[in-house]
């Protein structure tokens, strides 16, 4: 079997568990769900510059909303709202209004 045979054989695999697994991750944004109060916002984080927005739920825990896909802007959203990401849905509650919070997926 020739090297070139051998390389193929290994990289077809590969590059599509590599693409299963980039999809799954674009499309994580959308599943995930909380529920809280706004209580830091960066929108121009050291992560490539996306926002990260930290909720802390009724429980306590503080949940990191952080994706390149939120298209939420300062006018939007401020410390001290109320939030929350609804599940397998791109929109939010902010104040109990209904905002679509994660962009489309190109």
């Amino acid at each position: 079997m020739s090297k070139l045979l051998k390389f193929v054989l290994l990289a077809i695999p590969v590059f599509a568990i590599g693409v299963y697994s980039s999809i799954k991750h674009d499309e994580s944004i959308v599943d995930t769900h909380f529920k809280g109060v706004v209580i830091q916002i960066d929108w121009k984080s050291k992560n490539h510059g996306m926002p990260l927005i930290q909720v802390r739920a009724t429980t306590g825990k503080v949940k990191k909303f952080h994706h390149y896909r939120i298209n939420l802007s300062k006018s939007d959203l401020k410390v001290g709202d109320s939030f929350e990401k609804l599940k397998s849905s791109r929109f939010c509650l902010i104040n109990n209004k209904e905002v679509e919070c994660v962009s489309k997926n190109i």
